[in-house]
Formats: structure tokens, sequence, C-alpha cells
């Protein structure tokens, strides 16, 4: 490939970015003899930063685990290769955890993005259905692990919080076992605590990560020898989710309406992007019928349950946290303001169900399913989209 570079060009990148954080061993000697008073001032600024990227890891998110969603969103934004189905595997052991994906791998770029704040890998790829825009979903690995371990085509690093600016400061590591083609990060846990809250976190995953992935169709969890597998198909309209966990396999159905609005507002962090894509994924029990149950609404990760019986997945522009909406931004309301359009697009639809065009109406929201200030106006338009089309 054109950008893979050789084991020595790797290394190199990896001592540019500590010699660019000031923590390279020769060059803080040298500061240190030559200009003291610099020096000072420069060590000041690294334990502040330092101290900011310590707050950022700790604090960026609600529960302990919820970097295994960014482990996920961070897979479907990789590259693969045409002849492979895009999968992810984690591996969780009594101290670690091995994350695998058989990604095309790091280039320099992702690597320095990688090894930075507010640098997302992805920038200005939103054209292209990327999801990663925050630049530090990698720190969040440290709300639970002090020592990851990268292995990616002829890079091998690690990050390891104890050091200076060791969140973004690599260091070279001899290539060790690991799966050739595949990338490779090993999460050395902090304590016992750490890994019980994985483990948690692990058990509680639902088969819907996967419902609005863009590239990974397979998701593998291994704990103590108990395997889950979670796998994604879509045809035509229905969308597919299947996990399977040991000897039991659950299978969950949706009828998906996608539709792709235009983008006419100006919003700096979606620039270039000229169309966004909003789905509505509606629940089926195993008779076909609608399934009667408040559901999430996504940002292609989960961010919260405001009470519709149906699915809403928009590139919604979230709080740092990834579970706030940013609800003053027009980008946002636009989005949000489409919600009954696209219903009335499912409503034609399910006109050629047998079933659903009779039992349709179990997915209106009441006012008092909605709570949220945000959506509560959507609840006034999917009534709307009812009344003005006759399905029966």
């Amino acid at each position: 490939m054109a950008d893979d570079l050789s084991v020595q060009q790797a290394r190199e990148v990896i001592r540019q970015i500590r010699r660019y954080n000031a923590v390279d061993e020769n060059l803080c000697r040298t500061a240190k003899r030559v200009l003291p008073d610099v020096w000072k001032s420069l060590e000041n600024i690294k334990t502040q930063f330092g101290n900011s990227i310590d707050l950022l890891s700790s604090e960026l998110y609600s529960r302990p685990a919820h970097f295994l969603l960014e482990v996920v969103q961070n897979a479907d934004d990789c590259s693969y290769d045409e002849d492979d189905d895009p999968e992810l595997r984690i591996t969780l052991h009594d101290k670690y955890m091995e994350i695998e994906c058989n990604e095309t791998g790091f280039t320099e770029s992702n690597v320095r993005a990688f090894c930075a704040i507010g640098q997302s890998t992805k920038k200005g790829c939103h054209g292209a259905g990327y999801i990663g825009e925050k630049g530090i979903g990698a720190k969040s690995m440290f709300k639970v692990a002090n020592k990851i371990h990268v292995h990616s085509r002829n890079f091998h690093f690690t990050l390891d919080s104890r050091d200076e600016l060791g969140m973004i400061s690599p260091k070279w590591e001899n290539s060790s076992s690991y799966c050739p083609g595949w990338t490779t990060m090993r999460l050395e846990f902090i304590d016992d605590e750490q890994i019980d809250a994985v483990r948690e976190q692990i058990h509680l995953v639902q088969e819907s990560i996967l419902l609005f992935m863009r590239r990974l169709t397979r998701l593998d969890i291994e704990d103590g020898g108990i395997s889950t597998t979670i796998t994604r198909e879509i045809d035509d309209d229905i969308l597919t989710i299947r996990r399977v966990r040991g000897s039991q396999t659950t299978t969950r159905c949706y009828f998906r309406v996608v539709e792709n609005l235009a983008a006419y507002t100006k919003e700096k962090k979606r620039e270039g992007a000229k169309e966004t894509e909003l789905i509505l994924a509606f629940p089926l029990d195993d008779d076909c019928e609608p399934l009667r149950a408040s559901q999430m609404a996504y940002a292609f990760l989960p961010m919260g349950n405001f009470g519709f019986n149906f699915i809403i997945q928009g590139d919604f522009l979230t709080a740092a946290n990834r579970e706030d909406i940013l609800a003053e931004l027009e980008w946002n309301t636009t989005i949000r303001d489409s919600i009954g359009g696209v219903f009335m697009t499912a409503l034609g639809k399910f006109h050629n169900d047998s079933k659903l065009r009779f039992t349709w109406p179990m997915f209106v929201p009441r006012d008092s399913d909605v709570p949220s200030a945000f959506f509560s106006s959507v609840v006034d338009d999917i009534r709307l989209s009812g009344f003005h089309r006759d399905i029966r």
C-alpha cells in the first residue's frame, strides 16, 4: 500500500511525536541545560496540560466502560479491504483486554491523531459517512486502563498514563505476538474494580449496538470461555440483528426507512457535507407485528431513550460525552424537524405490508411518551403525517 511505512520510518514517527510533546529524553536534557528558564515554563505548561488530559479521561463519560462504545465506533470508522467482512473481536482476560479489528491498518496520520487531543483521524470525511469526530475517543480507554499496547501494520507502540503526558506520548515497543493483518490493542487494567466494571458492561452489550454501523457487520466478544457473536444483515427494508451466546440465539427485526436530507445549514463540524442520512427503524415481533416498546435514539451510537416507539438515527451533533444533543444547533433542529416527513414515507411503505397497513398506529407516540423538550415537536409532526396520508 502507498501508505505503508517501513519499521524504521514508523519508529521515526513515534520519535517525532515525543519530541513535539517535549518528552524526548535527549531534547529534555539539552533544553534544561541550555535554556533553564524556558525549560521551567515548559515544565509548568506540560504539568497543567497533563492534568487537563487526566481530568478529561476520568470525567468524560458517565459510565466507566463507555469506551466500549467508542471502540465499536472506531472500528466502524476504519477502512477495510473489499474482500473482508468488517469484524471486531474483544477478548477479556484476567488483567487485560485485547481488541482486534481486521481493518487495513494505521497510517501515519492515524497514529498522529490517535496520540493527540481533539484531532479526529477522520476529519473531512463526513460525506463518506464517518461517525468519528471527537478526537478524544481513545483517551476514554484510560478510564479503565493505565497502559495501552498498539500493533498495526509496522507501528508498534505503547501509551502509559503514568508517564509524563503518557496518554499522548507513545513509546516504541518491539512487536510481540499479535494477529498479522489485524490492528491489535491490549489494554492493561488499572485494578480489579475496573476489570469488574468492564466485565459488567460487556455482559450488558445489546445486539442493537450494530444497528446503525456503516461498515461493521460482526462483533465477537469472549470472556472466560463464554463467547458472544453479534451480526447485522440488511435485506431490502428489513434489518436483522442476531446475537448468539452459547446455545442461545436472539434475533431482532426492524422495518427500516432511510432518507437523505439536503444539508442546507452551515455547520463547522460538518463542513463540506452536502447531505445527511436520517433513518427510522420500527421494531417488529416474530409475527412481523409492531413491537410496542420505548426505543433509543442514536447518533450512530446510543444517545438516550426519549420515549418513541421506534428508533431514530441521525447524525446529531452531541456534547463530548455523546449523551447530550446540542439543542441550539440548526444542524440538529433540521434533522429533528425532518422526522415527521420520514415517518410519512414509512406510512407509504407500510401500505404495501398486509399487517403493518393496519397496525402502524402503534408506532405513533403520545405527548406523555416524549418528555424531551428537544423532541416534543416531533409528536405533532408525526400526527400530521398520519392524518395527511390515507393508507387504508
